[in-house]
């Protein structure tokens, strides 16, 4: 009677040593499924950022084209400026030149 006394005091150990494990992995588990998802919410963020960014980039690549056509349009209208400031300055030459002799 002893002996079965002591088998049943070695199995119940065991078996409170079985449910310790089994709690302890059962923490562990849920620590890996916070984890898990914690890793699945960030994965979703960069995916987002990452979008983000390339939404980005295009706009900046749509504003330097602008600027660049912009600088060009502005160079354009500065040359017909000039163009017409020049021719300008010859007709008002030569209005001048027919007053002088005019008054002549």
């Amino acid at each position: 009677m002893d002996c079965a006394l002591n088998d049943f005091s070695k199995i119940e150990n065991e078996l409170e040593s079985a449910i310790a494990k089994i709690k302890l992995l059962n923490e562990k588990l849920t620590v890996a499924q916070q984890l898990q998802t914690r890793k699945s919410e960030l994965t979703d963020r960069i995916a987002t950022q990452k979008q983000a960014a390339s939404l980005l980039n295009t706009a900046i690549a749509t504003l330097t084209e602008n600027i660049k056509n912009t600088k060009e349009e502005i160079e354009v209208k500065h040359k017909s400026i000039s163009v017409s400031t020049s021719i300008c300055s010859g007709l008002e030459e030569c209005l001048k030149t027919k007053a002088i002799l005019k008054n002549v």
